[in-house]
């Protein structure tokens, strides 16, 4: 979370930490939401406003059941899981890191607060594992979503995976896996498309370094690598990620990673017009 910080608000001299961020990390938080909107073009009142302030003072309190309670609440408002999980949650995250950025509070608190967003996410899989209205839904296809080496940011691959399996996807997620693991496990599973999620520009050599390993590993396949595609915050960086990478596409919308590759609904027309 380097580069240069942002002017949200006052500083307070000093970081600061757990319960006692809660009230200055809410304000700021107000802040963090109006620079968001603004920078993406989107009313205020779409990002949800008063479930992230929550979420974010959940995040730094002290109490280790709040996010817990904070998911029931949430249930109980009826707030629907992709929107947890597709806008508030990112921008929970978000906010934590331009707090950080802004000196409001510390490392460790933004530390602690990326562990618990991902702790929040597992929970939601978990619960929606134990759904009746998922359990027994034919699989669409499936997708191996690779976080390389050196990645400090994990959420968004764990946000993609969420998305692809309530897409109907098998996702298989691997956090900086080994060459070797790579390689046993798509020998012995064949994955419809391969996703890799890379945040900075110093991660691209690494990325493209596995796009080639991808398509060594099937050079003697029958049917060849899968589609191998590059998303991530790296997209926003204005640099030809494709170009530098060899992938085979790039983009951050999992909907477009799925048509392109063909899975789903587009597959299923193509067999018919075959």
């Amino acid at each position: 979370m380097g580069g240069s910080r942002m002017d949200l608000g006052p500083r307070s001299g000093h970081p600061i930490a757990g319960a006692a961020a809660g009230a200055q990390v809410r304000t700021l938080a107000s802040q963090v939401i109006s620079v968001l909107a603004a920078r993406f073009n989107v009313p205020e009142s779409q990002i949800r406003r008063e479930v992230l302030l929550d979420l974010i003072e959940t995040l730094v309190s002290d109490d280790v059941m709040a996010a817990s309670r904070f998911l029931d609440d949430l249930r109980l408002q009826r707030i629907p899981t992709e929107t947890l999980v597709d806008e508030v949650l990112p921008e929970a995250a978000r906010a934590l890191g331009a707090a950080w950025n802004a000196d409001q509070i510390s490392f460790v608190d933004v530390t602690i607060g990326a562990m618990r967003l991902q702790g929040m996410l597992r929970d939601i899989e978990g619960r929606e594992a134990a759904s009746p209205d998922l359990r027994g839904r034919p699989l669409r296809g499936s997708a191996l979503v690779i976080v390389p080496s050196d990645e400090q940011h994990t959420l968004g691959a764990l946000v993609l995976s969420n998305q692809l399996r309530r897409a109907g996807v098998s996702a298989c997620l691997r956090i900086m896996p080994g060459t070797n693991h790579l390689r046993d496990l798509m020998a012995s599973r064949r994955f419809d498309t391969v996703l890799v999620s890379v945040s900075a520009g110093a991660n691209l050599d690494l990325a493209a370094k596995l796009v080639k390993f991808i398509r060594m590993i099937h050079r003697d396949a029958p049917l060849g690598a899968p589609p191998v595609i590059v998303g991530g915050a790296i997209l926003q960086s204005g640099v030809d990620v494709k170009a530098l990478t060899g992938a085979d596409h790039v983009t951050s919308d999992p909907l477009e990673a799925l048509r392109f590759c063909g899975i789903g609904d587009e597959r299923e027309r193509r067999h018919q017009r075959a």
